[in-house]
């Protein structure tokens, strides 16, 4: 009979109401070992629960935390709306995208000349606008660090009214994630920025992965009692 190192529960894939229990994997121990500062060396869903929701917890904080910084401090490619530079060599790896939507709080007809929007006057609208672009540049940077990229090329950005003269804007950016195959090609300063953006991501991402593993271990049935996953706050 499988059962659980610490406190002997039967351990089982059958569900809450089979009677049996989840075994938490070492990954698992590991951050509640280091969220709450224990030394456990196994657990389940009946013996631990209780400390993996606490570790649940920090570790949802920690990635709002970490996410707003990134957002705001961290979130950086080269990216290029033309060609590159010479001496850049560089794979190809795919077509990234973005959008952001902009409750403008004013009708405007966006077909009739892009010139008059930029040419408003109005503070808000301005910082709006400018706020739209924020969120679809690092969307467009987060997705190609999920690919791995070193850098963006190509990109390209349009605007466009949605919501039948509703006053939404929506702006979408597209462009290509490449590799290069050296990025000392790039200035010091650059380099450096972009082994920080790396790192904050790298982090992001092992923050939700543990995350997703706690909601799953936690919640088995999500429709009846929902919990909210690392990473889908809304932007």
């Amino acid at each position: 009979m499988n059962t659980c190192e610490s406190c002997g529960a039967v351990l089982g894939i059958d569900g809450v109401f089979s009677g049996k229990q989840s075994r938490l994997t070492p990954a698992q121990i590991e951050f509640i070992n280091e969220k709450l500062g224990l030394n456990l060396t196994a657990g389940c869903t009946k013996c631990t629960k209780k400390e993996a929701s606490k570790a649940y917890d920090i570790g949802r904080k920690e990635y709002e935390m970490k996410s707003k910084e990134f957002l705001w401090k961290h979130s950086w490619l080269p990216m290029t709306s033309s060609g590159v530079s010479s001496n850049w060599e560089f794979e190809v790896i795919d077509l990234v995208t973005a959008q952001s939507n902009l409750g403008t709080g004013v009708l405007i007809n966006i077909t009739s000349d892009i010139r008059d929007l930029f040419g408003m006057q109005s503070g808000s609208y301005n910082t709006k606008m400018a706020e739209a672009e924020r969120l679809c540049k690092v969307g467009l940077i987060s997705k190609a660090l999920e690919l791995d990229a070193d850098a963006i090329i190509g990109i390209d950005i349009d605007y466009q009214e949605v919501g039948g003269g509703k006053g939404i804007l929506m702006v979408c950016m597209t462009g290509t994630a490449v590799r290069l195959k050296d990025t000392k090609v790039l200035s010091k300063e650059s380099t450096e920025k972009l082994i920080n953006t790396k790192k904050h991501f790298s982090e992001l991402i092992a923050l939700k992965a543990i995350g997703s593993s706690f909601h799953e271990l936690l919640n088995p049935f999500p429709q009846q009692n929902p919990i909210s996953l690392f990473g889908q706050d809304s932007r």
